[in-house]
């Protein structure tokens, strides 16, 4: 892939990705997989070659983040933060004065799990519908900060006004009912209250707190290796057959909003991907978000304030905006792009320059995955379409449709309420819809108002084609690890 192209779509992501606390990093070479590959992850491999590439993809995913955006070549692991955790010499709290009541405590755990006696315990279905609203939300968000860059970075008026006017009260009323979903029907303000009385009952008892995150995770039982005796921990994903979905969202970035992109790119990518004239009609892309989830890695145990390290043993985080430490965070998403089509104005006579590469990661080349760098489609020149293309398409994933179940919601200070909720949520559907109506209104009210430009002659490649890229990585940090709290009860040392 084009340098120029890798960092256009990257600062394209980062736009629709970007919020506090959350960072972006990309692998110094794209990985392409085959559209089958992941769904062979976590499903027993059955041949050395699976066994491979299940140990290099969950490597990949579940690596060190530095405050860097590119990732170094040689790369250090959760599971390898949390061994060095274990053998640090820590200092747990003696407890607070006072703390949740028990029958608090059993009441929350109640609500969030399944089994609370589980040494790894499962979400209840309240819990599960409100991390799925809270995903909706999540979704309806997205699309808006979409359609604000592609409106705001666009040249014509027209279409700042019909954003301003129209678009703009339409998204943000989306993402107020979407909130109010959130909130109604997944019961948000309970299961955060039970959250936070389960933090709170840890503050109270941190020394039983810390046993069960420490055993959270045993390297003798919670890793596997493959036939080249690497170590790696089991990891899931969601959605399921996420790459064989046809419905995922689309972008494109018009030669006129690269230089706003990479304006506000990170230094040190700009230094390693930039191109002061890339010479781009458009670039345009499929992408879908593949969220990571570990039962083994306690992350609890970074962001609580009950233990601390004597002396002046390295910090595990800084806090900092993005932090760095020992273990600064973890990934919480891959994000997949596909179908890349570009379309550049015709090159010169002369020859240009090839353009920058970059070092595979080795444990993955060796593993096979890698499949870049070979020949590039070059379909025939197409027809000259009359007028820019203003704002592209987006879709939603939809939940796979399920019966409606009871579930029922018990917490300290209510007693228990039946309440139904549709696991399929229509209201992925109605953000698609609503979305595309105003796609469609956009167009019918602004195109004629804009006088069709002569597009200069171009050459188009398709990158990638239906092949699978791994583009990046979203990786949420901890704030300041370890932060012990002055208001616990300390041991004197």
């Amino acid at each position: 892939m084009d340098a120029t192209v890798l960092l256009t779509v990257l600062e394209k992501l980062r736009g629709i990705f970007a919020e506090p606390g959350t960072y972006l990093a990309c692998a110094q070479t794209p990985t392409v997989l085959g559209r089958d590959k992941l769904e062979t992850v976590g499903k027993g491999s059955s041949t050395a070659e699976e066994l491979a590439f299940e140990s290099a993809w969950i490597r990949s995913v579940n690596f060190i983040p530095t405050a860097g955006v590119l990732l170094p070549n040689e790369l250090t692991y959760l599971w390898d933060g949390l061994a060095e955790l274990k053998m640090q010499q820590v200092v747990i709290a003696d407890g607070s004065a006072s703390g949740p009541a028990a029958d608090q405590i059993k009441a929350a755990e109640k609500l969030l799990y399944e089994d609370p006696s589980a040494e790894i315990r499962s979400f209840t279905v309240v819990h599960k519908a409100y991390l799925a609203l809270q995903d909706i939300h999540k979704e309806a968000v997205q699309i808006y900060r979409q359609r604000q860059l592609e409106a705001l970075q666009s040249t014509e008026q027209a279409v700042r006004d019909f954003w301003t006017e129209t678009a703009e009260p339409s998204y943000r009323a989306e993402i107020a009912e979407a909130l109010f979903r959130w909130e109604e029907e997944g019961h948000k303000s309970e299961i955060e209250s039970a959250k936070r009385v389960l933090v709170d009952a840890a503050e109270s008892k941190p020394a039983a707190q810390w046993t069960r995150w420490m055993s959270q995770f045993a390297s003798e039982i919670d890793t596997a290796s493959d036939l080249s005796l690497i170590k790696f921990a089991p990891t899931s994903f969601s959605p399921p057959g996420i790459t064989a979905q046809s419905d995922w969202a689309n972008a494109t970035v018009d030669g006129s909003q690269y230089e706003q992109l990479v304006g506000n790119a990170p230094q040190d990518l700009k230094q390693r991907l930039y191109s002061a004239d890339p010479g781009y009609v458009s670039v345009s892309f499929e992408f879908a978000r593949l969220n990571v989830e570990r039962a083994w890695f306690p992350r609890g145990a970074f962001e609580s304030r009950i233990w601390k390290t004597p002396g002046d043993s390295p910090m595990f985080s800084d806090g900092g905006d993005p932090p760095k430490g020992k273990l600064p965070g973890y990934v919480t998403a891959v994000i997949l792009v596909r179908n890349i089509q570009v379309r550049k104005r015709a090159p010169p006579p002369h020859p240009s320059p090839p353009p920058k590469t970059f070092k595979h990661w080795h444990f993955l080349k060796a593993a096979g995955i890698f499949n870049v760098g070979g020949p590039i489609a070059q379909p025939a020149p197409a027809e000259q379409p009359s007028a820019m293309p203003i704002i592209a398409m987006a879709r939603v994933h939809e939940f796979p449709t399920v019966n409606p179940m009871e579930i029922h919601l018990a917490v300290a200070e209510r007693k228990a309420v039946p309440m139904r909720i549709e696991r399929n949520f229509d209201a992925l559907n109605t953000i698609r819809q609503r979305d595309q109506a105003l796609q469609q209104l956009m167009i019918q009210k602004v195109v004629p108002t804009i006088v069709a430009a002569q597009l200069p002659t171009v050459t188009e490649q398709a990158i990638g084609g239906d092949d699978v890229c791994t583009l990046a990585f979203l990786w949420k940090g901890f704030g300041t690890s370890p932060n012990p709290d002055p208001a616990l009860m300390w041991p004197i040392t």
